[in-house]
């Protein structure tokens, strides 16, 4: 019994400090007033990443050049993510957010109206932006920051412990 009850006093102390170790982080991706994304993390020290999006296969035309010197087309698939992605983790007191939006454009037209005798290299276009965003690990802060031209990438933050 005297075992039980150590452990649940070893317990209820150590809950605070790991409160203090974590964060929730409220983030939104706006394009003037309207939200294009949003979402709530759980930040620990371990790295993880929060995603939404499609992975998608697009097709590719390369030109190669036979033994005989004959152009020939090989088409090919490629798997690529469109999408928002959020990398986050505590490092030295500090809270770091990577976050990711890309957009991918297939060229399926142009390769289909590629001629018989004609070879170009043609594969989708992937469009991607990326922003580090480091904050302290105490208190609850609140930013907007601007993520590309059109677009602001707004963040709240709050120690597990204020929450509780």
């Amino acid at each position: 019994m005297k075992r039980y009850l150590l452990f649940g006093i070893c317990l209820t102390m150590m809950s605070p400090l790991v409160a203090a170790e974590r964060f929730l982080v409220d983030f939104e991706l706006l394009k003037g007033k309207s939200v294009i994304e949003s979402g709530r993390l759980l930040v620990t020290k371990k790295s993880r990443t929060w995603s939404k999006g499609l992975k998608r296969s697009y097709l590719r035309l390369a030109c190669h050049q036979n033994e005989s010197g004959k152009v020939e087309k090989q088409y090919s698939n490629e798997d690529l993510f469109s999408g928002f992605t959020v990398k986050h983790r505590i490092v030295d007191n500090n809270l770091e957010l990577i976050v990711e939006r890309s957009s991918v454009k297939t060229r399926l037209i142009e390769i289909r109206v590629v001629a018989k005798n004609d070879c170009k290299e043609l594969g989708p276009v992937v469009t991607t932006t990326r922003q580090s965003y480091s904050f302290p690990a105490a208190g609850v802060t609140k930013e907007s920051y601007r993520f590309d031209e059109k677009t602001t990438f707004r963040v709240t933050i709050k120690p597990m412990k204020e929450i509780q």
